[in-house]
């Protein structure tokens, strides 16, 4: 992460998915946006296996929640 990034909220553990789902949703709550700031999320997704795969993340807006 860029040292000019300051974390907001972070939820950070293991997960799977493939064969089976285990962990595999991640839930970020800002409970204020600040107006004219940019926000991003940063992940990390990899692949432990030896041979090729694909999958896809998806990003989701919660409203109301």
């Amino acid at each position: 992460m860029p040292d000019d990034l300051t974390p907001v909220v972070v939820d950070e553990h293991h997960a799977f998915t493939g064969a089976a789902d285990r962990d595999n949703r991640y839930h970020l709550k800002v409970e204020q946006l600040q107006p004219n700031t940019r926000y991003f999320v940063v992940g990390l997704v990899y692949n432990q296996r030896e041979f090729d795969t694909v999958g896809d993340v998806w990003l989701r807006q919660a409203w109301g929640e």
